[in-house]
């Protein structure tokens, strides 16, 4: 099988044209349900422990997400006064270096009816994952958290034609907000990218060409898209759900990447440095 539904199974050298006209593929149900609910317990306690180290840090608690969101806008403020970097990624709506590399969470990628999806799909038994994952956070009306419309290439320049896997670890919907996908902006090539905010890239007005498709999920649903396909945070506006999801970038095979990935196929991490 492939992401267009098309006939042919055998992929082209370049991962953009297996995504047809639209440029992102939504898997249902790709992960299996404890798996999910096992990680996103372990994020849950992580991000307790993230927050009371920055409580500990500054010497207030955050009782609400209105106190998250004004020590988010303070981020120039505390790094001025030596603010750690964890804590930075903790404000931003990152979980730290420390959580990123369990290797609990990449072994998601490593199922057997996901090894088998991924290596249909990418025509490779040999794919692999940069490893560690990039895993996020958000709390209702927290601007600091929110990632502007961008392709994912720029963020990734070790990384030689790959798919992002992003898996919400709670449901997403109109309330709790998961990704706006512009719909065939993978056709046209790299965009320009300026600066935005605490983020590295933005594409700015560019976007404003492509349709927009806001993709409701499921936990445990898989949103596939090339690294060219421009997208970017919804709102989350929901108090009663926080958040979370998983960024995996996935190649198909170990030359593609410079840098540490982790094999599904050997079930191991192998380092690069």
């Amino acid at each position: 099988m492939n992401f267009t539904d098309m006939n042919t199974v055998v992929p082209k050298p370049c991962i953009e044209i297996l995504f047809g006209e639209k440029g992102w593929h939504l898997e249902k149900s790709l992960f299996d349900t404890e798996a999910i609910r096992k990680v996103h317990g372990f994020l849950l306690d992580r991000r307790k422990a993230l927050q009371s180290r920055f409580e500990e840090w500054k010497g207030e608690q955050i009782s609400s997400d209105d106190d998250y969101a004004r020590h988010q806008a303070a981020i120039p403020q505390y790094e001025t006064n030596g603010l750690p970097k964890d804590l930075r990624h903790y404000l931003t709506g990152e979980f730290d270096l420390h959580t990123r590399l369990d290797k609990m969470i990449v072994q998601l990628l490593g199922s057997p009816r996901v090894f088998a999806f991924l290596s249909d799909a990418l025509a490779s038994e040999h794919y692999v994952v940069h490893y560690p994952p990039m895993i996020r956070f958000k709390v209702a009306d927290a601007p600091g958290s929110v990632l502007p419309a961008h392709q994912d290439g720029p963020y990734s320049p070790h990384l030689t034609d790959f798919v992002t896997i992003w898996v919400p670890l709670v449901d997403i919907d109109q309330e709790c907000g998961g990704l706006y996908m512009f719909d065939g902006s993978h056709l046209d090539g790299v965009v320009s990218h300026d600066s935005s905010g605490p983020w590295a890239y933005g594409v700015g007005e560019t976007v404003k060409t492509y349709p927009r498709t806001h993709v409701e999920m499921h936990a445990g649903d898989a949103l596939i898209f090339p690294a060219l396909t421009i997208h970017g945070s919804a709102p989350q506006r929901s108090r009663s759900r926080q958040r979370m999801s998983i960024d995996f970038r996935v190649i198909r095979k170990p030359e593609d990447t410079t840098k540490s990935y982790f094999s599904p196929l050997n079930n191991e991490v192998v380092q690069r440095h």
